[in-house]
Formats: C-alpha cells, sequence, structure tokens
C-alpha cells in the first residue's frame, strides 16, 4: 500500500502512522480504515484484498534455505503458466522449462538481484507475450478455451489478425522462445503485420 501510494499519489494513500491506517483507493471509490495485524479489520484476507487494489498479479516469494519460494499469491493473467501448479515450488524450480534461462545463467542472476532487495526499494519487471483475443488468463488451466485460437490465426485474413492477436512485450523473441510460448507458428505473421501498418 505505501508503494501504490507514493507511485499513484493522486488516486492513492495510506494514512496514519501504525497500528492504525486509513487506506484510499479513488479508483475504486474506496476508504478502508484498518489496524495493521489484525486481518479481521479487512473486509477480505490481507493477500486478497491487497490483490483487489491492483490490476497486477501479485505473487509472495519468501526467502528460506538459501532460495526462493512461490508460497502465495493471487494471479489473474498468467501466460501459458499454471500459478496452481506452480504454488510451493523454488524459483528455479518455477522457471525451469523456459529455454535458455539456466544455460545464461539469467535465471540465477534474477534470483540473486531479487534476494537482494531491500525493503521500500521496489523494481518492476514487465514481461511479453503474444495473445489471440482480449482473454488475459491464458493459464494452462484454461488451455482448452485459448489454445484452438492459435492456429487459427494462421488462416484467418489480415484485418482479423490484426484485431485479435495481442502483443505484450519487453525484449527479442528467439525461436526456441518462441516455441516455448506457443507463438513460433505465428510470430512472423505477427511481424510482418506490424511493419505493415506501422504509421
Amino acid at each position: 500500500m505505501r508503494e501504490l501510494a507514493a507511485a499513484y499519489p493522486d488516486v492513492m494513500s495510506l494514512d496514519g502512522d501504525g497500528p492504525s491506517y486509513v487506506w484510499t483507493n479513488r479508483l475504486l471509490d474506496v476508504e478502508q480504515p484498518f489496524t495493521y495485524a489484525q486481518p479481521s479489520t479487512l473486509p477480505d484476507e490481507p493477500l486478497r484484498y491487497v490483490a483487489s487494489q491492483v490490476q497486477e498479479d501479485l505473487v509472495l516469494l519468501d526467502q528460506r534455505d538459501g532460495d526462493l519460494w512461490g508460497d502465495a499469491g493471487l494471479v489473474t493473467s498468467a501466460a501459458d503458466w499454471s500459478f496452481g501448479f506452480d504454488v510451493g515450488m523454488s524459483f528455479l524450480e518455477i522457471h525451469g522449462p523456459v529455454p535458455r534461462l539456466r544455460e545464461t545463467g539469467v535465471i540465477t542472476r534474477a534470483r540473486e538481484f531479487i534476494m537482494r532487495l531491500q525493503p521500500g526499494a521496489p523494481y518492476r519487471r514487465t514481461n511479453w507475450t503474444l495473445t489471440v483475443g482480449r482473454r488475459l488468463d491464458v493459464s494452462t488451466e484454461r488451455y482448452p478455451e485459448w489454445g484452438p485460437d492459435r492456429p487459427r490465426m494462421l488462416t484467418v485474413d489480415d484485418v482479423t489478425f490484426g484485431r485479435e492477436v495481442h502483443l505484450r512485450t519487453e525484449a527479442d523473441l528467439p525461436d526456441d522462445i518462441a516455441d516455448y510460448k506457443g507463438i513460433a507458428g505465428y510470430r512472423d505473421r505477427a511481424v510482418d503485420w506490424l511493419h505493415a501498418h506501422a504509421p
């Protein structure tokens, strides 16, 4: 809540100096008094309540035994993964199926970076993928709903393709990563469409 209030002071605030606080979220028309460490003073359990105040997914990582563990969270926009499957796994186990991460050392460096983070020093990381349609939840549990859309993108016309394929991006797209993300079949067409329709 402190980080949200600092990042969005025009619409969010956390007032009080403990143990009593008032959380305000003008975007949702929320003004919620609560007492720190007394979950009964919130209308829902603390993690669920905080997650209801943001659009991002939240995953609580605990540091123990020299590693990070995915112990709890609220994930509504999973892209080709399953929080229900991954909960309780170590950070390296969660990311184990992703190509290149171990070989390049990226995942180990990411874990070490996260383990050195200090309270009050937030960092934000974005991710990327291509999705078909406006569906945000493309978790593995929902594959029967969104999986058939991928091969369909190979046969639709350009107008439909441009309207239905959404890019969520931060980085480049090597072949093995595109294959892992399930978008190798229509990646080149997406790039061609972007080039053809760029202003």
